[in-house]
């Protein structure tokens, strides 16, 4: 069992935050240009809610349903427009749904915030969404923690789990950020323009400017004459409160883990003893859809496009 601390978030920076076997090291052809990002913000996706426990609960959806689907969840403190790029072209092969989880983006905030509901969630978008039984579940930190709690349900139909650089493991697999930060309060900011300006993610690390900018334009909202996070700062609360397992054996599991992100190499024996893949994803931090998004757009094709041969 694990404890997790606060989850990374997006903060402001004034808030005194904020195949089985060896494990392999994949090199990306990374485009020289960005015009591809550009290109894939270009694609609008449909937006739907459902209410799930007495909660209305965002998602939105990219392409059409083959039986190839991916449903996308997203990290501590974001949303789900932080797979607006990554989307569109997972979309390819089939239909794609994101969700913002209870207490993020679009959804409603609740009193208290746990595992089991938020993987609850999951299940109902991904119902309300279309996506078929073969579905790859795919979550980063926070989001890679509940895949792996409804992984671990037969119930859930989650046979197919990709998790992006979550905290699993002991101290010895996780470089967690400096209490320092988390967030620890909100503020109100005068402009939409000057919240943005103040978007961070936490741990640090870098971002490519069309994603930066088009992240923390849909991170912000209106409120009591100013503007500030759309997450509900309980959620971390929850975060604090959550334990996972390590993941079970069985079924099909791949973990990519941010070269220069949160998660220490010691993680790679974790999976693999589960009977998982890790892949390191060279140059990408925490995020890797903000700093290194060719490198997992090719990691999680890849992926799934091995577990499509061999089914």
């Amino acid at each position: 069992m694990t404890a997790i601390g606060s989850e990374p978030a997006v903060v402001d920076d004034d808030a005194g935050t904020g195949a089985k076997g060896e494990s392999t090291r994949v090199t990306f052809q990374i485009p020289s240009t960005t015009d591809w990002i550009v290109e894939a913000l270009g694609h609008q996706p449909d937006l739907g809610a459902v209410t799930v426990g007495g909660a209305q609960i965002a998602f939105r959806t990219w392409g059409q349903q083959t039986g190839r689907d991916v449903m996308l969840v997203h990290g501590g403190g974001a949303h789900s427009g932080w797979w607006d790029h990554i989307g569109p072209l997972l979309a390819e092969r089939g239909r794609v749904a994101a969700l913002d989880l209870s207490g993020h983006g679009d959804s409603d905030h609740r009193g208290q915030y746990d595992m089991a509901q938020w993987g609850a969630e999951v299940l109902e978008v991904r119902r309300a969404a279309g996506l078929g039984p073969a579905c790859t579940v795919v979550g980063h930190s926070l989001g890679g923690l509940i895949t792996l709690y409804l992984r671990d349900k037969e119930e859930a139909g989650v046979d197919r789990a990709i998790v992006v650089d979550s905290p699993i493991g002991g101290p010895e697999a996780q470089k967690l950020p400096e209490a320092g930060g988390f967030v620890s309060r909100r503020r109100l900011y005068p402009s939409r323009e000057q919240a943005m300006a103040r978007f961070r993610p936490v741990p640090a690390q870098a971002s490519l400017p069309e994603v930066h900018e088009h992240v923390a334009s849909d991170s912000v909202r209106q409120k009591d004459g100013g503007w500030t996070w759309k997450f509900d700062a309980g959620i971390f609360g929850g975060a604090a409160r959550m334990r996972t397992t390590l993941p079970r054996p069985g079924g099909r599991l791949a973990y990519l883990r941010g070269e220069i992100g949160m998660v220490r190499p010691a993680v790679r024996s974790i999976i693999e003893q589960a009977g998982g893949i890790c892949l390191d994803l060279p140059g990408a931090g925490h995020a890797p859809m903000l700093d290194q998004p060719a490198a997992l757009v090719a990691s999680l094709r890849a992926v799934i496009a091995g577990w499509d041969q061999r089914s």
